[in-house]
This record gives structure tokens, C-alpha cells and sequence, in this order.
């Protein structure tokens, strides 16, 4: 795959707009290698590194980089609006 360009496609069979990652197998274990953990107030956190490396595994750096690549934080700071509010 040159440049990644092919990482990404559209998914066919679903059928709203869903993306299908193709990765290859080391990948995919290091995608299925955290534990996710409930926590109070119905969130879910994912497992750390540190606690995986505490169970003896690896660190999971392909898995990272896919998941970073993807990854869109909420800004700091919204911007100010200027003028008067709609």
C-alpha cells in the first residue's frame, strides 16, 4: 500500500458511510489486546499500557499509531464567536 492510501475504504456492505480497516495480523491482536474496564457513571475505560506491561504483554504500538491516526481530540478552546449571537 503506498503512502496508506488504501488503508481506509468505504464499506460496502453496511451501507451508512462506515469505514472498513484493513490491518494485518499483528495489528488486529494488538486491537484485541486491552482489557476494557467498567468504571463508575457507565464509562469505559481501555486498559494502560502500564497495566498491560504489568500482565506481560507488549506494547501494543501498531494498535496505537491506527487508533492515534484516527483520533480527533475536542479542542482546548472554542473559538469566540464575533458579533451578535444568532
Amino acid at each position: 500500500m503506498a503512502g496508506g492510501q488504501n488503508l481506509l475504504q468505504p464499506d460496502p456492505s453496511s451501507g451508512c458511510g462506515r469505514l472498513r480497516l484493513h490491518v494485518d495480523e499483528k495489528a488486529a491482536a494488538q486491537l484485541s489486546t486491552p482489557k476494557l474496564l467498567s468504571r463508575t457513571g457507565g464509562y469505559t475505560e481501555v486498559e494502560s499500557k502500564k497495566a498491560m506491561r504489568a500482565r506481560g504483554m507488549k506494547s501494543p504500538d501498531r494498535a496505537e499509531a491506527i487508533l492515534l491516526s484516527l483520533y480527533e481530540p475536542e479542542p482546548l478552546y472554542r473559538p469566540r464567536r464575533r458579533g451578535l449571537p444568532n
